[in-house]
This record gives structure tokens, C-alpha cells and sequence, in this order.
């Protein structure tokens, strides 16, 4: 009964882990959103039940497997540019018309839900980075960025 507690503490470490790494350094745009999380969590523990056995070393074993697999799949599944970087890709294009960056308020501005049926996009970012910037003319112009290519979308109005 202990090493399951003690693996399901282990399994909200790695939640608490990647909300953290989803908020602050990928604005919310990570494919694997919380609602994955929190799945994955419960079928940890229905996994950790129906593994449970009269033996400790086996369970063990199975619940360091598991985590390891978690953590793995986890940070496979991240984009491959973070906000920052996102950002740079727009100051390296627009450096000669870029004035400042428009700093946003609430953390939800930082990105925008891209909607897809399609179901080959299951594992694509449905949030793309939004960036909103006064050039030099004092113009705005406001352009999203698809975190796992660095493309860059030009809108023409804000989000």
C-alpha cells in the first residue's frame, strides 16, 4: 500500500512538473494539455492497482517503469520552440520594422486556440504563440507562431 502512495506522489510531481513547464515556458501552446495529464495520472493509478502484488521488487519496478515512460512521452510531446524562442524568430524577421514588443496582461493572450477536425492533428499544437508589436512607423501588427515549426502567420486584426 505505501508504494502505491508513494508512486502516486511521484505521478503529481511529474504533473505539478509539466503544468509548470507548459505555463511558463510554452504559454500554454504544448499538445499535451492538462486534461492528458490528469488522464494520464488516473490510468497511473489504475495501472499502479492492477499491478499490485504480493511481491515489492516487481511493483517497484513497474512503478519507476511507468514514471520513467511518463516523463518521456511527456517532454517528446513538447513543441519545438518555447515562447522565447518564438520570440526571437519574430525579432530576427521584423528587426528592421520592430520597435517594441506589446507586453500582455493575462497569461491567456499569449497564445491562440487553432481549431482542426482533422485527426492526423492530434498530436500538433492546438495553440499557436501570439505576439503583438508596434513597429517603427507606430503601426501595430499582430502575427501568431506554430510552436512545433517556428512558422509565422501575419493577422490582420487582433485576436
Amino acid at each position: 500500500m505505501k508504494l502505491k502512495i508513494i508512486g502516486t506522489i511521484v505521478g503529481i510531481i511529474e504533473l505539478t512538473m509539466m503544468l509548470f513547464i507548459t505555463k511558463h515556458f510554452y504559454k500554454g501552446a504544448s499538445i499535451f494539455p492538462t486534461v492528458y495529464i490528469l488522464s494520464a495520472l488516473v490510468l497511473q493509478s489504475a495501472f499502479y492497482n492492477r499491478l499490485s502484488s504480493k511481491n515489492p521488487k516487481k511493483l517497484i519496478q513497474k512503478i519507476v517503469i511507468i514514471n520513467v515512460l511518463l516523463i518521456i512521452v511527456s517532454f517528446v510531446l513538447l513543441p519545438k520552440y518555447t515562447y522565447v524562442e518564438a520570440k526571437t524568430i519574430a525579432q530576427n524577421k521584423y528587426k528592421n520594422e520592430l520597435d517594441h514588443f506589446v507586453e500582455f496582461e493575462s497569461y491567456s493572450d499569449n497564445s491562440i486556440l487553432i481549431r482542426s477536425d482533422n485527426i492526423k492533428d492530434i498530436f500538433v499544437p492546438h495553440r499557436f504563440y501570439y505576439f503583438s508589436f508596434v513597429k517603427n512607423n507606430g503601426d501595430k501588427k499582430y502575427i501568431m507562431i506554430n510552436p512545433s515549426e517556428g512558422g509565422i502567420v501575419e493577422l490582420k486584426n487582433p485576436k
